[in-house]
């Protein structure tokens, strides 16, 4: 008996246990939990009807995903891929979409290179927040956005203090002054006074700059 075409979602997906009338068994979906490479890019994620498809193959792969390419899919926010987020990932590719903020992203606390090229990022500090968490970044692609669109002085300013260790900035060398000499990724412990007055509110809240502050205190020395 042939088997017939799988059914279901993209990717493969659909009713392991279902039976066609006619073709017989599907196909068994994949098993999206030994994934270290997904490539779901131009699948039309963003959609009502794909949303719960992504999330639920992204939570299933989540701990063993090394590369992610999830580019043109509508995607207005990342899926929530839940608490414990992607820990092994190194490469996520989330260009031509519409989110307007990084807050949505996963947790992946070993990412090196984020392409979020071409989305709806605006020049505002709330927007690149949740960059600050990937401690590790060394490449990131921002071109296309407002952000980059506007003031390039404000947008190498945010680059800076929002992903320190980011040495490569939508294809060029990017040498950020804020860099440590120590640790990878670490604020330097500069005084309150070299701060931009417009940076103080994002600075004070950043996970870097209140760990230097505190090795700092603790060293008898005042200031950031």
């Amino acid at each position: 008996r042939r088997r017939g075409p799988t059914r279901g979602g993209w990717g493969g997906g659909g009713g392991g246990g279902d039976r066609d009338a006619r073709d017989g068994p599907v196909a068994p979906a994949p098993h999206w939990g030994k994934s270290k490479y997904l490539n779901l890019s131009y699948q039309d994620l963003g959609t009502p009807y794909q949303r719960p498809e992504i999330t639920r193959t992204l939570r299933e792969a989540g701990r063993t995903l090394v590369t992610l390419r999830v580019a043109a899919n509508a995607l207005e926010a990342f899926p929530d891929v839940g608490w414990g987020g992607l820990p092994n990932l190194l490469t996520l590719d989330v260009s031509m979409n519409r989110l307007r903020s990084a807050g949505s992203l996963p947790r992946a606390p070993r990412l090196a290179s984020l392409n979020l090229a071409r989305n709806e990022i605006p020049a505002a500090w709330a927007a690149v927040r949740g960059l600050s968490w990937y401690p590790r970044l060394r490449s990131l692609f921002l071109a296309d956005n407002p952000i980059s669109d506007g003031d390039g002085q404000l947008y190498l300013d945010m680059v800076a203090w929002s992903c320190p260790a980011v040495a490569s900035l939508d294809g060029q060398a990017f040498s950020n002054p804020l860099r440590g000499e120590g640790a990878p990724g670490g604020l330097r412990g500069w005084a309150l006074r070299t701060i931009p007055p417009t940076m103080l509110p994002f600075f004070i809240t950043h996970p870097s700059a209140q760990e230097s502050a505190r090795q700092r205190r603790q060293g008898g020395v005042w200031g950031w």
